[in-house]
């Protein structure tokens, strides 16, 4: 899976890029260097990565709203496809003998995992009552980076450094970092939902002048996501006994684990539940990183 998603990030690293240069010569002038950086990260990692390389890079704030909507927009043609991709590839199967022997030996590692991922959950919900505490740490989070932030002369850095202590302390105290998950996860899916509301809010009303606005942005998306996809069907054609990875891979990128666990649970794919969601976490660990590195290169290109 690790493998599958290497790829598959690398497909929308070279998407950015070669959106951005197509955007440009579609419709002159220099394609937003900060807004391809931006939407890489988010079809690497997530919407939280979009966040955090935006807010870094100091971006516009009606370039975040036309990033956010266009970018939510090719969402819908993208997620079904990947669902039809996946279902022939269940269906093909994969004819193999030792196929079949790993598929069996990966389900019952799984079922282990899941096992204790229960009992893990289960604990954590009995102890974590008290949102209070989990908000805390959010803000102590927050005020850290800005202080390095800050140190290090960067104080736009502000959510990439908090992003450092998050997946350090979660590494480190994993069983209290599960608690704390559970209960502020209510808190964080009410200011996603107000985040989306206001971003709703900001871009105005849908119209031709909109889209027409929104036309290069359109553009660079609609190269972005047919990069990342011809790059997952390479790797599909060259690594064929691992199509099922590749194809969960691609929605662990430009998805998340949610909609990756809901795939793999849709078509049967159970086995690789649990791997894909792994990955689909490490990339938005690594996905607003990632970005900042492509708007180097971008800027300097």
């Amino acid at each position: 899976m690790a493998r599958a998603f290497v790829v598959a990030a690398i497909g929308s690293a070279f998407g950015a890029v070669f959106g951005a240069r197509g955007a440009s010569a579609a419709f002159g002038g220099a394609f937003s260097w900060k807004l391809a950086a931006a939407l890489a990260a988010k079809n690497v990692g997530g919407g939280l990565n979009y966040v955090a390389v935006a807010t870094t890079l100091g971006m516009d704030g009606e370039e975040f709203v036309a990033g956010l909507c266009v970018d939510n927009a090719m969402a819908l043609a993208y997620f079904p496809f990947i669902s039809w991709l996946a279902r022939r590839e269940g269906e093909r199967g994969s004819g193999d003998a030792a196929d079949d022997e790993d598929d069996a030996e990966r389900e019952r590692e799984a079922t282990t995992e899941r096992e204790a991922e229960d009992a893990d959950g289960a604990a954590a919900r009995s102890g974590a009552d008290d949102a209070l505490s989990a908000f805390f740490v959010a803000v102590g989070f927050l005020a850290a980076g800005e202080l390095v932030a800050r140190l290090v002369g960067q104080p736009d850095a502000v959510l990439p450094m908090a992003t450092v202590f998050t997946v350090v302390f979660a590494t480190l105290a994993p069983k209290r970092a599960a608690s704390l998950a559970v209960a502020a996860e209510p808190l964080a899916n009410a200011m996603l939902f107000v985040f989306f509301v206001a971003a709703g809010a900001a871009g105005g009303v849908l119209s031709a002048s909109t889209f027409a606005r929104y036309a290069n942005v359109f553009v660079f998306s609609f190269i972005l996501y047919a990069v990342h996809l011809a790059f997952v069907f390479v790797g599909i054609r060259v690594d064929a006994d691992r199509r099922r990875e590749y194809v969960l891979a691609s929605n662990a990128s430009i998805g998340g684990p949610a909609t990756v666990a809901s795939l793999a649970d849709a078509v049967g794919w159970r086995s690789l539940r649990a791997p894909a969601v792994l990955i689909a976490t490490l990339a938005n660990s690594i996905a607003t990183f990632l970005g900042l590195a492509l708007a180097a290169v971008l800027r300097s290109s």
